[in-house]
């Protein structure tokens, strides 16, 4: 445990480069579940014509009366894609193949950017190590070597 707490030490010396990681690691894991629940509407729009006639009438959502942030975007989301649906069922396929297309490419940047980031920091880490390896080596009285 001990090893553990010097090499975390290390570590948060790069605090720029901790941070992106941390924040680029978030952003992966909110496009990746943004890929994830937008195959749902891709998959209604395949399977389920019939379901989507009903939801025409949606009307414009306002950010004042939804719960929140997320379901302002959810209701947002939903209404564009009635109006495609109501003028052309292929105009709404592509729309939704196009979001689901964005929001993976959006995924891979953040995913990439992480491991990046992440690589500078584990190479900052081990190159710290191996120099103060090497400091203590060299310090040592010469009857230690014998």
């Amino acid at each position: 445990m001990k090893g553990f707490f010097q090499i975390s030490r290390l570590a948060f010396s790069y605090k720029k480069s901790a941070f992106l990681v941390i924040v680029s690691n978030l952003f992966f894991v909110i496009f990746n579940l943004l890929s994830m629940v937008l195959f749902v509407p891709f998959l209604d729009l395949i399977f389920n014509p019939d379901k989507l006639a009903e939801k025409q009438n949606v009307t414009a959502p306002t950010l004042a009366g939804s719960e929140n942030f997320f379901t302002y975007c959810s209701d947002l989301f939903e209404y564009y894609k009635a109006q495609l649906i109501g003028d052309n069922l292929s105009a709404a396929l592509a729309f939704v193949c196009i979001s689901v297309l964005i929001a993976f490419l959006f995924k891979n940047i953040a995913r990439y950017s992480a491991v990046f980031y992440q690589s500078f920091l584990r190479m900052a880490v081990v190159r710290d190590l191996r120099l103060r390896l090497f400091d203590k080596a060299m310090h040592l009285p010469l009857s230690f070597y014998s």
